[in-house]
């Protein structure tokens, strides 16, 4: 299982998706549970970029998340006040600023290194207002009109702006014109002693775009209230990005250095796409332990703009008791992320 989950991992990386983040998310927590003692971070970075030729000064986390309908959902955020932010489908970068002037961008990674794209980014983001002097992460990402761009006069079969995005960055060879499509939406001030939701106002009063972003009495917090919110934040007025879920985090919530998974602050999910369709084989692979992974085939399907043909089918058990065969009809669902799988 752990070859498998590295596996999509790294077709996510380089743009390519196998599998929806929901189902990742549930393998590596099956594989988690299965194997007592695991440091569930520490496996998470080991299927990321081991190489990469920037170390960061600090760890640059990543978020838990909570999908619509689970009980942690309303048992986390229900005594907090929250500020909900658009969760952005992009690539993760890390900026470093000195008196104004971009000095060095690298890629997440792994949380501790990453790739260095200082050439790339100097065209997206010349600088920062105020002679700011420090490191801000965000995300980079084609926004509707510069995935239409891109498809009429660079690409016509540009299929989604987070893919387009990762071949771009990702290429050897810098092509400007399409470099300089690309977006770059701030959303932290590393090291800093400000809240999240004065981050945002910092962050804008020195010239960067932020998402879309509102503050939320506990009083109203709801799980209904929380997916209008995020179908609000996905509409095109709102935001004209690719937006997969949710940031919650507590009001007072100061960002945690050196800390992989904050506390108080949650990636959140909705279900929201299902297609039909019809099985046409299965193939299968061996995980580490030596267990067989049945792997469900199917007349493809574009899901948020990604051509999906398969999908895991986790075990045989599941397989059976669900009926799944050749020419049986089955429900395929993407959640907020990009990795399929068969819901019914």
């Amino acid at each position: 299982m752990k070859t498998l989950l590295k596996k999509y991992n790294e077709a996510y990386r380089n743009g390519e998706e196998l599998v929806t983040d929901l189902q990742y998310d549930a393998l590596l927590d099956q594989y988690v549970s299965e194997n007592p003692g695991i440091d569930e971070s520490t496996l998470r970075s080991s299927f990321m970029e081991a190489s990469g030729n920037i170390t960061h000064d600090i760890v640059v986390g990543s978020l838990k998340k909570i999908t619509h309908g689970d009980r942690e959902l309303m048992d986390w955020v229900g005594k907090l006040d929250l500020f909900v932010s658009a969760k952005i489908d992009g690539l993760a970068i890390v900026l470093k600023f000195s008196k104004g002037v971009l000095v060095q961008a690298s890629t997440r990674g792994d949380g501790y290194t990453g790739v260095d794209q200082t050439e790339k980014l100097k065209l997206i983001v010349p600088g920062a207002g105020a002679n700011f002097t420090g490191t801000i992460r965000g995300e980079l990402t084609l926004d509707n009109q510069g995935l239409e761009e891109l498809r009429d006069t660079f690409d016509p079969t540009a299929k989604n702006t987070r893919n387009s995005t990762v071949g771009i960055i990702n290429r050897k060879t810098i092509v400007p014109d399409q470099v300089k499509l690309i977006k770059f939406i701030a959303y932290e001030v590393v090291d800093s002693t400000l809240t999240r939701q004065h981050q945002f106002r910092f962050l804008e009063s020195i010239g960067f775009n932020v998402p879309v972003h509102c503050v939320v009495d506990r009083k109203y917090i709801s799980e209904e209230y929380l997916a209008e919110k995020y179908r609000k934040f996905c509409l095109p007025e709102f935001s004209p990005y690719m937006v997969d879920g949710l940031v919650l985090c507590d009001i007072n919530w100061i960002s945690e250095n050196d800390v992989y998974y904050p506390s108080r602050a949650r990636a959140y999910k909705v279900n929201n796409e299902v297609l039909t369709t019809t099985v046409t084989g299965f193939k299968y692979s061996i995980g580490k332990s030596g267990k067989i992974i049945p792997v469900v085939l199917f007349e493809p399907l574009e899901l948020g703009g990604t051509t999906v043909k398969q999908a895991s089918g986790h075990n045989y058990a599941n397989i059976r008791d669900n009926h799944i065969h050749v020419g049986a009809k089955v429900s395929v669902q993407k959640s907020g992320d990009i990795i399929p799988y068969i819901k019914n």
